[in-house]
């Protein structure tokens, strides 16, 4: 029976237990408790005041005599294929001291230091004193998905978006998380600043659910959440007083929680920094208006809602912190962006946009007099552009600015000076839509897409409403044109785009994507735009690796800052602005290799390009030397000694003409495959040599030297290195539409690799394909007779093709053997098998074993075995130990087996019953095994295989399926999130 790991929850639970990022532990507790605590520390301070294994060599003293030869196997169809104050003033009162409303970003700039919270690595703390010569000074990693900052008195308050699977890895923690829900959590991580050159969490402040806005007013940071949990899955939970186990499943349980809550936190003394006020209601929140004494919550169900949006009126004009909900009300249609809601001199006015069979969907603008914020009331509403969607809006004093969109973009200018009665004033219809409007005076600047020329390109307007009664359109410039369609970061995030009103610019990010060369070319840009109440001219951009996320001016230059770099500009030439100086900040690691002369070559990739970079293996983040993959794609590499074999594999070759190696006939509509050698002797200055083209398309690299999971069910698309210099291109066609073959390339002359031999192999189901000593292996089946109960029945054998001479591929004799051959010890005598046996007592249940065979010439003797508990479909096989695991994207518990290899008679299986969150062994090597997890990878100490103990762990949602490991370290590629450099356990 399935069974599933559960673990004890309850919405109850006012205490738990963290890891914050050095280690240490915090007790968070129930808001009623810490308030008591403080009022105790308070009055004490006051009083205070007052008073002043071994493993086998495998040998050959085995007695064979007797020992089982010939095997038969169940044919099952059981593999699978390829987972608060009495009276509190309204807004229209204001304290006589102004409380400042500020909003939070990614990038911010505080004397010559430039703060950037990138995506994938942290906080990163640039000096730019010197703008031409900037560096980073200091870096603070982020576990989990850094949001925004504020920084403020030499602190960064960092807001954290925490996936539960991330929290399931901090100790005590995960004890309190259901292991079937989508909780998501919230921190706020306080990061000291004053030494630039080591930012340091500070304190963590962890709140339920997700924030989905904040702001600072005054001295107060506010945080609106909400907390939805989502029980999707059979779950059953221990009974009281139980820990979590392993139960079986008795019924579905499901359960929705929603809740709303606004968080108020004191930054006034940074060095004590803590939460002040705490209000609650239901629904789930989408977005807020914030006022220097009130927050406006727009909020619906758990689950989106396209008829009714719920108001919330929450009071802050304490500027002390204390918060109290007051009235609410319900508005028809969605809110679509914050744009969409505002308060002016004791109105609060909002925009919606329902659909409805009748109309095609209608928006509608409502007017509430919220003067006394405990009963909101209806004074007005409008309705427009009925069959139209709803795009960009903007208030502006007494007006308001819709942008509704079917084929051509009508601009509404409305007239708000009687709340009670809106009023359309005048209507401009251009083509295209606007997704933002940012008002100026007497016009409008607004981004938006244009679609004139039958492709939809990124574009900014300028609009004249001197007279509301006729807005005209004054200038459009837009983006792409010959180069393709347009898209820019701005249209789900305005703050990437800058009006920069004194300098008279737009700094506009955006990317361009076209069809050449048999490829798509993707290119980011910051584009720089003239701008004056009057016109808009489109100066010159930039390029840039990553998406360009922020534009912001310092000294006579400018930053860009993207998901991977940021770049300095000078644009004194507007028409021809040049980067005079960049920073890598998040390089897009994609594999790496170790060469023979102590070096290492990281992969890495931005806009789809490829670049090779040597580096030192004992501080791989700086790069010695690179060479670009300019003209191809990037699928596997191969190392042998200083020579790395890069393979790329594509569909189509129209663009070979130029080639020297163009010798075979290739269909331009068929995958085409090329093997370029690099060569790092001297890693300042690496070379390319020569290449090699191939037919069909390979994605499966078989390393021999470093541990590399294997799926031998699934039908071959392999590169399999037979030796140093020689690799197999294996292609099994599963739709017998093309023969099923194996292509021998020979790499021993750099300059001039050569496919030297096509082996056809003749099994119609061959897989599993590996190589050791010069022989190519694989697995295949035939019929055999069916068992005494008329089950089907067939037999595995081990193929075997013998590469010594590669132009003349040899044949040997075929080995019967008890199921699919995982691999061979490094003697080459000892092969492991999965296998497949009927049960005797039931008409269609399997048993899973491991054995352990041994090659006496051309025929198998079984060794040992052992049953295992369940049928896994991944494994490697390193270290004299083999990792057998599950399909991760059906197992909600992974079961992995360990089994000890040191003696083939007695194989010593140990079972584990992995939490749910781990999806896949990666790699291992001795001790130290690294498996993936929902939310990064994990390093985990298997010293006692069967209670595997993670000792360290990555956040990072990334492909991750390599580890390449040298004597006393492991290095693991993490895509943006770096390369993971981790020692060994010794």
């Amino acid at each position: 029976m399935r069974r599933y790991l559960m673990k004890k929850t309850s919405n109850t639970i006012k205490e738990t237990l963290y890891l914050n990022s050095e280690g240490k532990t915090m007790i968070t507790q129930s808001r009623q408790f810490l308030k008591i605590f403080l009022v105790v520390i308070i009055f004490a301070s006051l009083l205070f005041a007052c008073s002043n294994g071994d493993k086998s060599d495998n040998s050959d003293s085995f007695d064979l005599s007797g020992r089982q030869s010939e095997f038969l196997s169940a044919d099952a169809n059981i593999m699978a294929e390829s987972l608060y104050a009495e009276d509190v003033a309204s807004p229209s009162v204001r304290d006589e001291a102004k409380r400042e409303i500020e909003e939070a970003d990614i990038v911010e700039i505080d004397g010559t230091n430039l703060f950037i919270l990138n995506a994938y690595r942290g906080l990163a703390v640039c000096d730019v004193s010197l703008p031409d010569h900037p560096s980073i000074t200091g870096r603070c990693p982020i576990n989990g998905d850094p949001i925004e900052m504020y920084i403020r008195d030499e602190k960064a308050y960092v807001i954290v978006s925490v996936p539960q699977t991330l929290l399931l890895t901090e100790g005590e923690a995960a004890q309190t998380i259901a292991p079937y829900s989508s909780e998501t959590r919230s921190r706020i991580e306080v990061i000291d600043i004053a030494d630039t050159s080591n930012p340091r969490i500070e304190k963590t402040m962890d709140l339920e659910g997700l924030i989905t806005d904040s702001r600072i007013v005054g001295d107060i940071l506010y945080a609106v959440s909400s907390e939805t949990t989502l029980f999707y899955d059979y779950m059953v939970q221990p009974a009281d007083g139980a820990s979590a186990a392993t139960v079986d499943i008795t019924e579905p349980i499901s359960s929705n929680v929603a809740n709303v809550y606004v968080t108020s936190i004191d930054l006034s003394d940074s060095g004590n920094v803590t939460e002040v006020d705490r209000v609650d209601f239901g629904g789930s929140a989408r977005y807020i208006h914030v006022t220097e004494t009130a927050i406006f919550i727009a909020s619906d169900s758990i689950y989106y809602s396209t008829d009714l949006m719920h108001i919330t009126y929450v009071d802050i004009s304490d500027p002390a912190g204390d918060i109290q909900k007051r009235g609410e009300f319900d508005v028809q249609g969605t809110i679509q962006d914050e744009f969409k809601m505002d308060y002016d001199s004791g109105y609060f006015r909002v925009c919606t946009y329902q659909w409805d069979v009748e109309n095609w969907g209608v928006s509608r603008l409502y007017v509430f007099d919220v003067s006394d914020p405990d009963a909101a009331v209806a004074v007005g509403s409008l309705e427009l552009g009925k069959g139209e969607q709803l795009f960009a809006t903007r208030f502006d004093g007494d007006k308001a600015y819709m942008v509704t969109f079917e084929r051509v973009d009508p601009l509404w200018v409305i007239d708000l000076s009687d709340p009670a009665n809106p009023e359309i004033k005048g209507e401009l219809e251009v083509p295209g839509w606007s997704t933002y409007i940012q008002a100026m005076d007497d016009h409008l600047v607004a981004l938006g897409v244009d679609d004139t020329e039958g492709q939809r390109r990124v574009s900014v307007s300028l609009f004249d409403v001197t007279d509301p009664g006729a807005p005209a359109l004054t200038d459009r410039v837009s983006f792409g044109g010959n180069d393709g369609w347009s898209w820019t970061e701005a249209t789900q995030d305005v703050k990437a785009f800058t009006v920069l009103e004194d300098m008279g610019l737009i700094l506009l990010p955006y990317s361009t994507s076209s069809y050449s060369n048999g490829y798509y070319q993707t290119e980011n840009r910051l584009q720089l735009i003239d701008y004056s109440p009057d016109d808009l001219t489109a100066r010159g951009w930039v390029t840039q690796k990553g998406n360009v996320l922020r534009g912001r001016d310092y000294s006579d230059r400018l930053f860009s800052v993207s998901t991977e770099q940021l770049q300095v500009i000078d644009a004194s030439d507007r028409d021809n602005p040049s980067v005079s100086a960049d920073l890598s900040l998040a390089e897009n690691v994609i594999d790496f290799m170790l060469i023979d002369n102590g070096f290492g070559v990281k992969v890495t990739e931005s806009g789809g390009t490829y670049t090779l970079h040597s580096v030192d293996a004992d501080s791989p983040e700086e790069n010695i030397g690179e060479i670009a993959l300019d003209d191809f794609s990037y699928t596997s590499h191969f190392v042998n000694g200083n020579f790395v074999y890069v393979v790329e594999s594509r569909f189509g070759r129209t663009y070979l003409e130029e080639d020297v190696n163009t010798d075979i006939a290739v269909d331009p509509n068929e995958y085409t495959t090329r093997i370029v050698v690099f060569d790092f002797t001297t890693p300042e200055t690496p070379l390319r040599r020569g290449d090699l083209w191939i037919q069909g398309y390979y994605d499966r690299p078989v390393y021999i030297e470093d541990s590399f999971v294997r799926y031998p069910y699934v039908y071959s698309r392999e590169i399999v290195q037979v030796r140093d210099d020689l690799l197999a291109f294996v292609m099994i066609d599963t739709y017998d539409n093309y023969d099923d073959v194996v292509q021998i390339a020979d790499l021993s002359n750099p300059d001039n690799p050569a496919l030297v031999a096509t082996y056809t192999v003749e099994e119609d189901n061959a897989k599993s394909f590996f190589a050791g000593s010069g022989v190519l292996f694989y697995s295949y089946t035939v019929g055999a007779e069916d068992d005494e109960q008329g089950r089907s029945q067939i037999k595995y054998y081990l193929g075997r093709i013998d590469l010594a001479d590669p132009s003349n591929p040899e044949t040997l004799p075929e080995i019967n053997i008890p199921g699919i051959c995982l691999g061979m010890d490094e003697a080459g005598v000892i092969a492991y098998t999965i296998d497949n046996q009927w049960l005797p007592e039931t008409e269609s249940d399997v048993a899973h074993t491991f054995n352990a065979v041994r090659i006496e010439g051309d025929t198998a003797y079984l060794m040992g075995e052992t049953t295992l508990q369940e049928e896994y479909h991944s494994f490697m096989i390193t270290d004299g130990m083999a990792y057998l695991s599950g399909s991760a994207w059906w197992y909600h518990d992974l079961d992995m087996a360990i089994i000890d290899l040191a003696d083939p008679e007695n194989l010593e299986q140990y079972d584990t019953n992995l939490p749910w969150y781990v999806t896949n062994i990666i790699g291992a090597k001795e001790r130290t095994a690294f498996f993936s997890l929902q939310s990064g990878t994990g390093c985990y100490d298997v010293q006692d295989p069967g209670n595997p103990e993670l000792i360290d762990f990555r956040y990072g949602y990334t492909y991750n399926n390599r580890v390449v490991f040298s004597s006393d370290k492991a290095f693991l590629p993490l895509g943006h999130y770096g390369l993971w450099v981790k020692a060994l356990i010794p």
